[in-house]
């Protein structure tokens, strides 16, 4: 007999759910910063968690104390909603069988009718610019159920792996999903580059609105937006004293290019600012 490679911790009966799936390592913090936001926001409980043996090189595994820190993999249920989200690190190894354990969750313990998956995509555009949802789907149900999202998706209708590329995680997760006949969708958002290496948490609260729509969870948006506030006033401030930033950021919301030396300044000025 196969050995189950997850646990969960408590089955809550859930009859019918969303489950959104996110990526620790995302562009943006995208995947991490919509986990702890509903975490923080919403009751939410521990649901189970995959285990990391064989997903991971142990070079790669942090040790604190002698002891081995494996990346964390687990669901938590919002039944407000009945929104079960999966907070994870992408595997380094036996992509199958992780991703097929997070849909066995989905099927046996959580009856998920839509999976999402989140990913980040680094844009060259100005934070300024308002954050584009772009879809794929892998079933005409799901395309049509994300083409009921207002503001209106953007649904890319086909994508292929450039030749020599191994697919995405998140492309490879549709495909198997679609193999179960589970409705799935990837939900991609356009991170300016410069906001890349840290949060956009414009990007985040474009994701909660997603949720909000799809659901019937009911999200305080109070906190992100003093967040999206407190960022633009810090990039705004940096903008008046220093006239190179401006003048990027500036070309940025014209569409036209700048340099690689241009972007690397921006990115570091961005930075340390965003640090303070």
């Amino acid at each position: 007999m196969k050995k189950r490679r997850y646990t969960v911790y408590e089955d809550h009966m859930i009859k019918r759910s969303t489950l959104l799936i996110c990526w620790q390592q995302d562009v943006g913090g995208i995947g991490h910063g919509i986990c702890d936001y509903v975490e923080n926001e919403m009751e939410a409980y521990p649901l189970g968690q995959i285990e990391p043996e064989g997903f991971y090189a142990m070079d790669g595994v942090a040790v604190e104390d002698d002891v081995a820190l494996f990346p964390e993999n687990r669901f938590i249920y919002c039944p407000q909603g009945d929104l079960v989200i999966f907070k994870g690190t992408q595997p380094e190894r036996q992509w199958y069988d992780f991703l097929n354990t997070i849909l066995d969750v989905a099927q046996k313990h959580c009856a998920a009718s839509h999976i999402y998956t989140l990913g980040g995509m680094i844009s060259v555009t100005a934070h300024t610019t308002p954050r584009e949802l772009l879809t794929v789907a892998n079933s005409p149900q799901m395309s049509y159920d994300l083409a009921q999202y207002d503001p209106v998706t953007t649904a890319i209708e086909y994508y292929e792996t450039p030749p020599g590329h191994r697919p995405t995680v998140n492309a490879y997760l549709l495909w198997l999903a679609q193999h179960r006949n589970l409705d799935a969708g990837c939900l991609w958002i356009p991170v300016p580059f410069y906001l890349s290496p840290g949060d956009d948490p414009q990007a985040i609260r474009r994701i909660l609105d997603f949720l909000t729509l799809k659901t019937n969870i009911r999200i305080d948006f109070k906190r992100i937006n003093d967040r999206i506030t407190a960022q633009d006033d810090r990039i705004r401030r940096l903008r008046d004293e220093n006239a190179d930033v401006d003048n990027a950021i500036s070309a940025l919301e014209s569409s036209l290019s700048i340099s690689g030396g241009e972007s690397q300044r921006l990115i570091n000025a961005i930075r340390e600012v965003l640090k303070e």
